[in-house]
């Protein structure tokens, strides 16, 4: 199943899950923008869930990447999660179903307060967000499949928004310094913004581009 950059970039686009709002509005991250990613109408049907999972699997296969099953953050990619290892459990009908708890059972054994699922110390687990902003949500499920003893191969994003954090750090950076664990995305925001932001008056484009310029690793140009 190979992925296809191009045409995962036209899917953001024709889903709407890239856009622009004409005041600044806070993210979850904390931080102010004019411009958003939601990946989780990608979620809202079956069509849509399916073939973003296809995608998914796609881009771990072009990675060459050897896993027992993928894990989805609560709640923005549990479905996803989900979708995703049932395509490869078509092939493979003794792979896991595991989720992970919003928020962990205050007593019990790790993979059971995480979890819900077979989990065992050893698995060979790939991560699966929605957005990235700066990390943190990504992070905090990191160390509880840390305490629950399993092995993450890698996290992949569906969208990267490729900002800095506070540190000054990207999050890949960051989680391969601090966790020594590859990070990698199947589009980003310098490869859909300035095409989300076409037609758009040059005013509301200067105000995304300072929005961009104060946080992106990247230099993006919106006109």
């Amino acid at each position: 199943m190979a992925f296809n950059k191009k045409e995962y970039d036209r899917f953001i686009l024709d889903n709407k899950v890239v856009g622009v709002k004409q005041e600044p509005f806070k993210l979850k991250s904390g931080r102010l923008s004019y411009w958003y990613a939601n990946c989780r109408v990608l979620s809202d049907t079956y069509g849509l869930l399916s073939k973003t999972a296809q995608f998914v699997v796609g881009r771990i296969d072009e990675l060459g990447l050897e896993f027992d099953y993928i894990y989805g953050t609560p709640d923005g990619a549990t479905k996803l999660g989900i979708m995703a290892n049932i395509i490869l459990g078509k092939d493979n009908p003794s792979l896991k179903m595991v989720v992970g708890r919003k928020q962990p059972k205050e007593y019990g054994e790790p993979r059971d307060r995480f979890f819900v699922g077979p989990v065992e110390k050893g698995d060979r687990v790939i991560v699966l967000e929605d957005v990235t902003t700066t990390g943190g949500s990504v992070i905090e499920h990191l160390n509880y499949l840390k305490e629950a003893g399993v092995n993450i191969v890698a996290i992949v994003s569906l969208f990267n928004r490729l900002e800095k954090r506070d540190d000054g750090m990207s999050v890949a950076e960051y989680i391969k310094k601090e966790f020594s664990i590859p990070y990698y995305w199947l589009s980003d925001g310098p490869r859909i913004l300035p095409l989300a932001v076409k037609g758009m008056s040059s005013e509301l484009k200067a105000k995304v581009q300072e929005s961009v310029n104060k946080y992106s690793t990247e230099k993006i140009k919106l006109s």
